[in-house]
């Protein structure tokens, strides 16, 4: 029998109704927390990253923008959005030409 360690699961909610989508994810809560094998779940929602994880890993443009506990991705998402709207104000910044 095989014991694996590890489980990936690429984007295992997309397209389901958001009620299948948490039945889905307590799933693989369960596997994590009883078998103790580390989940690897790639997620669209914000929502279910902060519900169902311990740690989100968020891209933006092929980069991480975010590396950090759930709890802490609105505090990021705000710094992000002052940032940008500084930057779009200080005319010394500057931006490419389209």
């Amino acid at each position: 029998m095989q014991h694996p360690e590890l489980m990936l699961a690429d984007e295992p909610v997309a397209s389901l109704d958001p009620a299948t989508s948490h039945s889905v994810m307590k799933y693989l809560e369960e596997i994590n927390k009883k078998d103790g094998i580390t989940v690897i779940c790639s997620l669209h929602f914000l929502s279910l990253a902060r519900r169902y994880g311990t740690r989100v890993i968020a891209l933006k443009g092929g980069k991480v923008a975010f590396d950090g506990k759930p709890a802490d991705i609105d505090g990021a998402s705000r710094r992000s959005r002052e940032e940008a709207s500084r930057s779009r104000s200080d005319p010394s910044v500057r931006r490419p030409s389209r």
